[in-house]
């Protein structure tokens, strides 16, 4: 990492490169926009790593501020390694696989495959097409050293199980589970998210220091069995895993990557991906609480959830704190995943209110439970007007009908992705303004899927249509009042 392969964008436009050590340093300078080479999945990825790894090597080092030159990034870094003083475990390739090295671990030469697990970055990351052309593999025409690095930090920290010998990181809830983050990011660049950052930690931190336990854990012996492993709950939250026994090497015409044996174990086990980490969400059940992964649903349902207080546990980094500029967002990202497959990037933005950061999320904590309980109100109106639409519009609408519950359902994601939540100080969004629009929605909802049914332009099917469009208009008037079930 002597070299200069990590590209970047500075916030003043300028196209540059440096090593690991003059990247840290530009974050910390507060000059970096955005990495050229990083793909949409893989940002969250990368400032995670690169936030706790900062915060590990500042604390390690006495120190109370980020370092702006590169040397000092170098030392304090190496300084978290110390078995290791020629800096082995921050190289990219390491030709002696029995050190260990960037994300890595040390290979004992009997574990050693010769046949190569990857050839190009994407075949090593974490995205699968089932068809191979959403995501084509190979799609990287001529990788550069940072392609290899993203995807390789992408693997390593946030992969699930990809069958046998393959485990997932101890931040998901199950193999095949996706690492889901959560955060408060400022106006402005990466280097403004990753300072905000580590001065939240180095905060907070130093008021509860966490235990002294290994951190950089691709450095620690790793074989891939029971002997050798930790426990999520017995170390520091912001440990670095990995979950592959994989290493990079130099072929002569470019980096490749080549298999080992596979794990029996995982090098960190966790209860359900609860592990103290500071961006991930937890979902809160009497059943045992765990770690938010993507599911079927991408709407409003899914920041709604997370922003509620009762339902999920919001990590620290998803708060705000002193010192918080105003404006920003609250982002959700996270790759939903399925067996063999990639199926898509989950990408949630709640705008911040406006005015001071920490008023601003007592507003969004009071006004986010009361809008999605609105637009969730409005869908069961229109539910209901549908389940009477598909049973012939009836005296009384049997909700325990399988066919047409499963059909009124079906309409339910059409619903909600029309929905977008806006936490805001303008003074046209009263409740009654939030209602009236999600009256809309239902309207067009109900009216777009009663199009569909057999016979819906015969005589029967627009008396049946007219029916129970006046059954929804009648219930839409009382929720536009505001009238409550219970009233």
């Amino acid at each position: 990492m002597h070299s200069p392969i990590i590209r970047r964008i500075d916030v003043d436009g300028i196209a540059r490169s440096g090593d690991l050590y003059e990247t840290f340093a530009a974050l910390s300078s507060g000059t970096v926009d955005y990495l050229s080479a990083l793909r949409p999945h893989q940002t969250e990825v990368w400032h995670v790593f690169s936030v706790q790894v900062a915060v590990l090597a500042i604390e390690h080092a006495g120190l109370t501020s980020a370092p702006t030159k590169a040397e000092e990034w170098c030392k304090i870094l190496h300084a978290l390694t110390p078995t290791w003083p020629d800096g082995e475990p921050w190289q990219i390739v390491v030709e002696d696989l029995s050190r260990p090295a960037l994300l890595q671990p040390a290979i004992p030469h009997v574990d050693i495959r010769k046949d190569l697990v990857a050839d190009t970055p994407d075949q090593l990351d974490v995205l699968v097409s089932g068809r191979n052309h959403e995501i084509k593999s190979r799609a990287i025409g001529d990788p550069r050293d940072d392609d290899w690095l993203f995807a390789l930090l992408t693997l390593q920290t946030s992969e699930g199980s990809m069958g046998a010998g393959t485990k997932a990181v101890s931040r998901i809830n199950g193999g095949y589970a996706s690492r889901t983050t959560m955060r408060f990011v400022p106006p402005g660049g990466m280097s403004a998210s990753f300072l905000r950052d580590v001065y939240v930690l180095l905060r907070t931190r130093s008021a509860s220091p966490p235990p002294s336990t290994p951190v950089i854990l691709w450095a620690e012996p790793w074989t891939g069995t029971p002997d050798v492993s930790f426990r999520a709950d017995e170390l520091d939250p912001l440990y670095v895993e990995i979950c592959r026994r994989v290493r990079l090497l130099d072929a002569g015409d470019g980096i490749r990557a080549q298999r080992t044996s596979p794990a029996r174990s995982a090098l960190v086990s966790s209860e359900n991906g609860v592990a103290g980490c500071p961006w991930t969400p937890i979902v809160l059940s009497d059943k045992g609480n765990k770690s938010f992964s993507p599911g079927p649903v991408h709407d409003y349902r899914v920041p709604a959830a997370l922003l509620d207080r009762v339902r999920t546990l919001r990590p620290l980094l998803a708060e705000v704190h002193p010192g918080d500029p105003p404006g920003g967002e609250i982002r959700i990202q996270g790759l939903r995943r399925g067996q063999g497959a990639t199926e898509r990037l989950d990408v949630y933005r709640v705008p911040m209110p406006g005015g001071d950061a920490v008023a601003a999320m007592a507003l969004l904590d009071v006004a986010m439970p009361k809008q999605a309980a609105a637009y969730a109100r409005a869908w069961t109106i229109a539910r209901t007007a549908l389940m009477s639409a598909r049973q012939g519009a009836p005296d009384r609408i049997r909700f325990d009908d399988a066919a047409s519950s499963t059909w009124a359902d079906e309409a339910q994601g059409v619903f909600a992705e029309q929905v977008e939540l806006t936490i805001c100080e303008d003074p046209g969004l009263t409740p009654e303004a939030v209602r009236q629009q999600a009256a809309e929605i239902a309207r067009v909802t109900f009216r777009n899927r009663v199009a569909t049914l057999p016979g819906a332009s015969t005589p029967r099917g627009l008396a049946t249509t007219a029916r129970s469009d006046g059954m929804l208009e009648g219930m839409l008037h009382k929720y536009l009042k505001g009238v409550t079930d219970e009233q």
